[in-house]
């Protein structure tokens, strides 16, 4: 009896151990596609109101109105232009104001410099005061654009930390930083902004989205993301985007013919999913 005893205590054993081990190995295995999803789409949505908070920058430093009379009306924002030292306010006043790329902004954000917004190697710093987006609170511990040599070139180094967007409908809040480079292209026939120009942005772009799970995006080479001044999206470029919480990473393609649309996709573990940048894909 007591042989017998030992073998069942044995078999149960080998039994938990087993179904801990398979358990275990499930656990690890197991990959959520809504959630991986989920996360990836918040890197999207976290490049796409950076460019679009940029393009405006963009604009006014290529604005003529604003050149001549230090104010303008750019993207829905009273922009002013101070000096001593150099700063541009973007203010958004009675409430959300259509930006015209079909979003909304409250509050002010500001870019000054110790120097010109146009020198070369100039750096400019942003600040976000009580500034919503689509209703969601924006803030950063650090918003830095460097100036290349523009007598040459359009070229901009970006470096931004905890840029934060809590969303006012209370899913969360996505938590980002950005380390890219953007080279704007101008259309010849005018030093001032049109609707011809675009610009090109490379690099990383990490953080946490609104479910916590973490990523880190890096545009591939050969393949930067496009901001058409005269599109709401990226319409050209992919990244990588890598998921460490997940047992499969993903691409990102933002090729859409050429075309302005309300789409991309994501492949993840060979499958692909067609997404909108906004709600009303």
């Amino acid at each position: 009896k007591m042989i017998f005893k030992k073998i069942a205590i044995t078999i149960t054993l080998i039994i938990t151990i087993t179904f801990a081990i398979t358990s275990c190995h499930k656990k690890n295995t197991e990959f959520d596609y809504n959630l991986a999803i989920e996360t990836v789409h918040d890197y999207v949505e976290a490049q796409q109101m950076t460019n679009l908070l940029l393009l405006t920058y963009f604009k006014a430093i290529t604005d003529s109105t604003l050149m001549a009379d230090s104010i303008s009306i750019i993207d829905g924002a009273a922009v002013t232009l101070i000096s001593d030292p150099s700063t541009m306010v973007f203010e958004y006043y009675n409430g959300a104001v259509n930006d015209g790329y079909g979003h909304t902004r409250s509050g002010r954000y500001t870019a000054s410099t110790s120097s010109n917004f146009t020198t070369a190697n100039a750096k400019v710093i942003f600040d976000f005061i009580k500034f919503t987006y689509d209703g969601d609170l924006i803030t950063s511990n650090g918003f830095e654009l460097t100036n290349g040599d523009l007598s040459v070139g359009f070229t901009f180094d970006v470096v931004a930390s905890n840029i934060n967007r809590d969303y006012g409908d209370t899913t969360g809040t996505i938590k980002y930083n950005i380390q890219e480079t953007i080279t704007i292209t101008k259309d010849p026939s005018s030093p001032y902004h049109t609707s011809n120009d675009y610009f090109e942005v490379s690099g990383n772009n990490s953080g946490t989205a609104r479910n916590d799970k973490i990523y880190s995006a890096q545009t591939e080479d050969g393949d930067k993301l496009v901001q058409r001044y005269s599109c709401n999206w990226m319409d050209v470029g992919s990244s990588i985007v890598e998921l460490p919480e997940f047992i499969h990473n993903a691409s990102v393609s933002f090729f859409n013919d050429g075309q302005c649309m309300n789409k991309y996709s994501i492949t993840t573990n060979g499958t692909l999913f067609e997404k909108g940048y906004d709600v009303d894909y």
